[in-house]
């Protein structure tokens, strides 16, 4: 084995002041034991533990170490520092938040899995063709590694070890304790780091011992953890860090990962100990509903730090097995997909919410994605390239810009702004795609177009009429085109219209626990997650025989406006009041006129998708409720009074 220690400047993915860079241990193996196809594993670790926790030696004991054993089965094993870790950079604390230190791990993995496959790593070492990339991560690198993969798509699978996607509670000798340690670390995502403390949350912690180590664990290896104090160490051993960042406190939050592990479509590998921090191991499957592939493995005598444990080797072993069994699974949904399977797709809208939950999906299938963008510098877009697409500068005012984005693309997804620009732009796409011999078009729509000229009052000039008939109008021109294959999507509602950015907009005041709008208490809404739109847009470019020439409406429910402020306030556990406004009241206080007819419409037309149709098509739709527990974190409330 071969020792490689590495700092990665990831400056360019983390928003704080620089340079920041990540600190990389990679383990090589002797490559004549290199399997056919290459397993690269990268692994992090959690709070209060540095990267040495993967190699850990201590005198008069053998087999401590994690990279030794995955090494002597022909794997590189990389072990890393996260940001505000062990030996890489400390930003400001106040400002690290968990989607920040996982974009640096993201952008520190690439490049190792970059320079093994170009084979400039090591002069000894051969480059890797098609590596297969697995993703560890103990306890806090567990939540982290869950955070990779649902927003950067790191890794082909990932193992979160020690963590729970649904609700991280470290176990203690008595009932009364774990509550008290669960009241400790009720902080969620979003809260303001300067006013957390990682030395305050740790005071409800009555016991770290029990919940850390089984019984077998030598005492002087025991000593050797313990003895510098933690969490907060005092010194640290060669496999501690004295750093931990603050917004890990908000890691044992119900639901912290939620949204981040429903979108994960690889396998996944749950590993715990019999005394761990899951308290329902095999209830952990049902967070990560996208993924067809999810095991979950108990180790006997193991408590929370694995690599103590006795029966460690056993836990190591089944990674192993089940890597391996990854490598081969050809026929698996995931980025191990045959050459002949993958499509180049331009999406467009892509930093949007519909568009970018295609690119994403897509993305995941393991097709390639290009993106019209006109801001190719901005944030969403950064992230889309991160995640393996392809930014093309261009709009739609710009034929040229289009005609370069669509060469060689199988594949189109098309929505376009509403506006008077609308139905030139829906125009023009369909004609360039057209010319660049686009086999495939998928256009968004709305839920409602068919049926437009029906609507009570339509003539009138009551309704925002150009609204309905600019879409109706695109729809058909690209069914009229000659596509070989094509398919509208009309979905309705969006949920993401109760979080930010949208809900400043739509419901400015749902931060101050209020929803105040014309929509009247008793009208229902049919409602669809921005992912479930990728998720049949997606489908459709994977099947499009199946879907050609289908027209589908899309909704998952249609609750009423009493029951949406109902669920949000059980599932986000504050008041949330619904408040009716006339439309004149609504626009007194600020809401566009243009927002307020469409909840008149909502009241007297409303969405009228066939939700029971939608099972002929057997693909997943996501509740309210489920949504809203996925995304708690992503809304934005004012503090309760005192």
């Amino acid at each position: 084995m071969k020792k490689l220690d590495l700092r990665i400047d990831v400056s360019k993915a983390v928003a704080l002041p620089g340079p920041l860079e990540v600190a990389l241990s990679v383990f090589l193996p002797d490559p004549a034991r290199l399997d056919a196809r290459p397993i690269v594993m990268a692994a992090f670790p959690g709070g209060g533990y540095s990267r040495g926790y993967f190699d850990m030696h201590f005198p008069g004991h053998s087999g401590y170490s994690e990279a030794e054993h995955h090494t002597a089965a022909g794997f590189v094993f990389i072990a890393g520092d996260h940001l505000g870790v062990g030996d890489s950079s400390l930003p400001d604390f106040s400002k690290l938040s968990i989607e920040m230190i996982a974009a640096g791990n993201d952008c520190a993995v690439r490049e190792v899995f970059a320079r093994l496959e170009a084979g400039t790593l090591s002069a000894d070492f051969p480059p890797l063709r098609h590596p297969v990339k697995i993703g560890i991560g103990q306890s806090m690198g567990g939540c982290i590694t869950i955070v990779m993969q649902g927003r950067h798509r790191t890794y082909d699978a990932i193992a979160p070890l020690g963590y729970s996607a649904i609700h991280t509670v470290l176990p203690q000798r008595s009932e009364a304790a774990r509550r008290k340690s669960m009241q400790g670390h009720s902080h969620h995502r979003g809260e303001n780091l300067a006013q957390l403390s990682v030395a305050e949350s740790s005071l409800s912690i009555d016991d770290f011992v029990y919940p850390f180590h089984w019984e077998d664990v030598p005492r002087d290896i025991l000593d050797a953890d313990m003895a510098g104090g933690y969490p907060l160490r005092k010194t640290a051993p060669p496999f501690g860090s004295t750093t931990i960042p603050t917004c890990a406190v908000t890691m044992m939050a119900p639901g912290c990962v939620a949204e981040e592990a429903a979108a994960i479509t690889v396998p996944v590998l749950v590993g715990d100990g019999e005394r761990d921090t899951c308290p329902d191991p095999l209830a952990e499957p049902t967070a990560y509903r996208r993924s067809r592939d999810v095991s979950v493995y108990v180790v006997p005598h193991m408590a929370h730090m694995h690599n103590f444990a006795g029966t460690r080797r056993r836990l190591w072993d089944r990674l192993v097995q089940w890597s391996r069994a990854v490598a081969l699974d050809a026929a698996a949904p995931y980025r191990l997909m045959s050459g002949a399977s993958v499509k180049t797709v331009l999406v467009t809208g892509a930093t949007g919410a519909q568009g970018g939950a295609t690119a994403r999906r897509l993305l995941a299938d393991g097709h390639r994605v290009r993106f019209l963008t006109r801001t190719p510098d901005s944030a969403a877009a950064h992230a889309l390239v991160r995640a393996g697409a392809e930014a093309m500068h261009g709009d739609y005012e710009d034929a040229d810009s289009l005609q370069r984005a669509l060469q060689g693309a199988a594949a189109v997804f098309s929505m376009q702004m509403p506006g008077p620009r609308e139905r030139a732009h829906g125009f023009l796409l369909v004609d360039q795609a057209r010319r660049a011999g686009v086999g495939q078009f998928v256009q968004t729509s709305v839920t409602g177009t068919a049926q437009h000229t029906q609507f009570p009052r339509w003539g009138s000039g009551h309704w925002d009429e150009s609204y309905w008939t600019s879409k109706w109008d695109i729809e058909e021109y690209a069914r009229r085109a000659g596509f070989p294959f094509c398919t509208v999507l009309r979905p309705a509602f969006m949920m993401e219209n109760f979080i930010p950015p949208k809900a400043g907009f739509m419901f400015p005041d749902l931060r101050r626990g209020e929803i105040a709008s014309a929509l009247r208490a008793q009208s229902p809404i049919q409602l669809i997650a921005a992912d479930d739109i990728g998720g049949y847009a997606a489908a459709t470019i994977a099947a499009p025989e199946r879907f050609n020439r289908a027209d589908i409406d899309l909704a998952a429910e249609a609750p009423d406006m009493a029951g949406i402020a109902a669920t949000l306030a059980h599932v986000l556990s504050r008041p949330v009041r619904l408040l009716e406004l006339t439309p004149a009241q609504a626009i007194a206080r600020g809401q566009h006129a243009g927002w307020v007819l469409s909840q008149e419409w909502i009241n007297e037309v409303g969405y009228r998708a066939d939700i029971a149709a939608l099972a002929r098509w057997n693909l997943p739709l996501t509740g309210f409720a489920d949504w809203v527990r996925a995304h708690a974190t992503q809304f934005e409330f004012d503090p309760l009074p005192a």
